[in-house]
């Protein structure tokens, strides 16, 4: 392919271009963790919304309620349908809010031990 003759390998880069590139994954590493979190904050944000008589008016102006901004980030916005979503009994949009948030329930396996065990000494082709 074109280019890839250009191409250094790491461990034949300089310790100072090593520790460049380092850096810059260190940076690119550390911006992915907080958009994470901040989704997980967003989330975390709407579900301290109060509900008056079951109405969604706080959810639906979310952006309006948020920083004093009238309009909504992406983000913000998907959440919110998300919201939407879970509210009106979509298990799906739940699940995924409930796991972003970090309370997924821990998958268990029980092993009782009485897994048969099949031993065939006549094997045919």
């Amino acid at each position: 392919m074109a280019g890839e003759d250009n191409l250094i390998p790491f461990n034949e880069r300089t310790e100072d271009e090593q520790r460049e590139i380092a850096k810059q994954g260190g940076i690119a590493s550390g911006e992915a963790r907080r958009k994470k979190k901040l989704i997980k904050e967003t989330i975390i944000e709407m579900l301290d919304m109060p509900l008056k008589k079951g109405e969604l008016s706080e959810v639906e102006t979310f952006g309006d309620a948020k920083s004093k901004r009238s309009n909504l980030t992406v983000q913000e916005a998907m959440v919110a349908a998300l919201f939407k979503r879970a509210l009106s009994g979509d298990t799906f949009a739940f699940s995924a809010l409930r796991d972003t948030i970090g309370q997924k329930p821990t998958d268990k396996v029980e092993h009782t031990g009485d897994i048969p065990i099949v031993i065939m000494d006549d094997i045919r082709e």
